[in-house]
């Protein structure tokens, strides 16, 4: 197995897949295309012709990044390709941030605490900060 990682190359059938792969609701190619021309990065794993691990990064590209849709196949995973992917949009942000200025990166996660904190993360609530809303509209 030889995965690369490439960026803006993800397409719409593939987010979708991914989607469905992990057994979370895949929304439709149309909306799935709209939301990544709208993202300020993607990044997806490739293993030969087969995407089989995603991420993406929404946000104002200053002061405010909002990790969505990690993604890693079920076949693929443990093998580092998550961390890969988070690094690379981690480092994206570290390029695109202004410099001096507080950046924050937020994400939604259940289960998978631990993983974000090897990168430095934290889980709210928490003494400094409460907990985050949502509000999902259908």
């Amino acid at each position: 197995m030889s995965v690369t990682y490439h960026t803006h190359s993800l397409s719409a059938s593939d987010f979708c897949a991914l989607h469905t792969a992990v057994g979370w609701d895949a929304p439709s190619v149309p909306a799935a295309q709209k939301a990544l021309e709208h993202s300020l990065v993607t990044l997806c794993a490739k293993d030969g012709d087969k995407t089989v691990g995603m991420g993406r990064l929404v946000g104002d590209d200053a002061l405010d990044f909002y990790v969505k849709n990690i993604i890693v196949h079920p076949q693929y995973q443990g093998q580092g390709i998550g961390m890969r992917i988070m690094e690379g949009l981690l480092a994206y942000v570290q390029a695109h941030r202004i410099p001096g200025q507080l950046a924050q990166v937020a994400l939604f996660t259940t289960g998978k605490e631990g993983f974000y904190e090897k990168l430095g993360f934290y889980t709210r609530p928490n003494k400094e900060l409460g907990p985050g809303m949502v509000l999902e509209l259908r």
